[in-house]
């Protein structure tokens, strides 16, 4: 049984240090919940993700 046709995603990439800072995907086209999703997701602090791949600067 087909669910979609289409997966939709969404990724915000730093310009600077190339590094991704949120991403979202969905079965339908996106809507304005995924987008501010995405923003929340990028305005999280990263704590976690810094200490998991050992980063020097968070």
């Amino acid at each position: 049984m087909t669910v979609t046709s289409r997966v939709h995603a969404a990724v915000l990439i730093c310009v600077k240090t190339p590094a991704i800072l949120g991403a979202i995907l969905a079965l339908g086209p996106l809507k304005e919940e995924d987008y501010l999703r995405l923003v929340k997701v990028c305005t999280e602090r990263k704590d976690h993700l810094v200490g998991i791949n050992g980063c020097e600067h968070s």
